[in-house]
């Protein structure tokens, strides 16, 4: 059984239409890495799909998703060209209200995609998923000074 869940930067909280509306830097420069303190432990599966409600465009082949407000997740994608502008993401997983790699991510730069429109959503398949502590960076820093 698939299932759908469509994110929409519409009617979500102001940081994400921020995060939508961010300046136009090369956001290839900003791909997180496996030294980055944030990135957490890889998972095989992100259950409970359905409550994600927010996303952050991180790169072009990179987008975290909230799940809760303290449970995020740095996703890994095939190349997607409008990942690094979406306004809108749709996940399609196989069943059980989890995701996991070699799902798809509908993603499209236009909120209004799929209503007499042109453009077609790129589907972008989900290579790796990451537990995403975003004060990881802030404790390793705070570590250090103390140090």
């Amino acid at each position: 059984m698939n299932q759908k869940l469509i994110i929409s930067a519409l009617g979500l909280s102001g940081c994400l239409l921020a995060a939508a509306c961010a300046s136009t830097e090369d956001k290839q420069s900003r791909f997180i890495d496996a030294d980055d303190p944030r990135r957490g432990e890889q998972v095989n599966r992100i259950c409970f799909s359905r409550t994600i409600d927010s996303f952050k465009t991180v790169s072009d082949r990179q987008v975290i998703l909230e799940a809760s407000p303290r449970r995020e997740y740095l996703v890994e994608t095939s190349s997607c060209f409008q990942l690094d502008r979406a306004q809108r993401i749709g996940l399609t997983g196989h069943g059980g209200g989890c995701l996991s790699r070699g799902d798809i991510m509908l993603v499209s730069e236009n909120i209004f995609a799929g209503r007499s429109n042109t453009q077609s959503p790129d589907r972008c398949f989900i290579q790796a998923m990451y537990e995403w502590n975003p004060d990881a960076a802030e404790e390793e820093s705070k570590e250090d000074s103390e140090g």
